[in-house]
Order: C-alpha cells, then sequence, then structure tokens
C-alpha cells in the first residue's frame, strides 16, 4: 500500500456532551467531519500537527488526549494511493470557537465549510464521516446510556 498524505485530527470535546464538528458542503454533498489536516515536515509531533491545525481551522487551543485510532483512505486526487489519518481525543482549552483563519474555509473551489457545536444525542443522527468517527461517539452515547 502506497501511503502518500498523513493527517491528524481530533475529536474535540468542549464539555462533556458537546463536541465540535466541521459542517461541509462540497460538490453538493453536505456531510459532517473533524478539525484536523496534514502533518508538514515543520511539525515535530502529531500532536503538534494536530494542535496548529485545530487553531489554523477552529482558532482555538486544545488539550491533546488519547491516540483513538488510523484510518487508511484512498486519496481523493491520487487513485492507487493512501492518506492515513490519525484521530486523537482533544478537550477545549481556550480562545474563541470559529476564529481560525483556514485559507480553506474562505476559497469558494473547497466548498462551504462551518464550524459548529453539537450534542452527542444529535451527533449521532449527522451525516458524519469517517465511519470510525461516528462509531466512536455512538459507543460514548451507548456507555452514557443515551442510545439503545
Amino acid at each position: 500500500m502506497d501511503i502518500i498524505s498523513y493527517a491528524a485530527r481530533g475529536i474535540i470535546r468542549v464539555n462533556t456532551d458537546k463536541f465540535i464538528l466541521l459542517y461541509r458542503n462540497k460538490d453538493s454533498k453536505e456531510y459532517y467531519t473533524i478539525p484536523g489536516g496534514h502533518i508538514e515536515k515543520t511539525d515535530k509531533t502529531i500532536e503538534d500537527a494536530l494542535k496548529r491545525e485545530i487553531k489554523e481551522e477552529i482558532g482555538i487551543e486544545v488539550n491533546v488526549h488519547d491516540f483513538l485510532f488510523e484510518t487508511i483512505l484512498e486519496h481523493w486526487t491520487k487513485p492507487g494511493k493512501y492518506k492515513k489519518d490519525s484521530y486523537y481525543l482533544c478537550t477545549y482549552k481556550s480562545g474563541f470557537i470559529g476564529s481560525g483563519n483556514a485559507k480553506e474555509f474562505s476559497n469558494p473551489k473547497k466548498g462551504e465549510y462551518r464550524v459548529e457545536i453539537h450534542s452527542l444525542d444529535n451527533i449521532i443522527t449527522l451525516p458524519l464521516v469517517p465511519k470510525e468517527v461516528l462509531n466512536y461517539l455512538k459507543d460514548i452515547a451507548k456507555k452514557k446510556g443515551k442510545t439503545s
């Protein structure tokens, strides 16, 4: 498997029951995902990359906690090539949610981006990708007795 891209992504808990999501509308497809992005050569660690990406996209500082899982997906522009995303549980630390200045957020060619906060009850009903993130949050909801 030819992995050509690596990213760090954060499932950011704002409080006990609320998480930060990114609403996306790209190529007439509406869905939700979580913040994060590519690991750059200047990043000393994956966690540093994650903190940088969250600051750029969301405008906040986070505490990075547990490594959760990885996904390997086919690269969106290079068929036969793959990207690996590492997912971490994060908690909100400081800053104004939604004050990020990531370039893709203001580029119409990249589609619409919107920072939103959702309760766990609501999240598990949304078109959240990738499915591993949705499954992780559904497991949290089950443990809290929020779903059957």
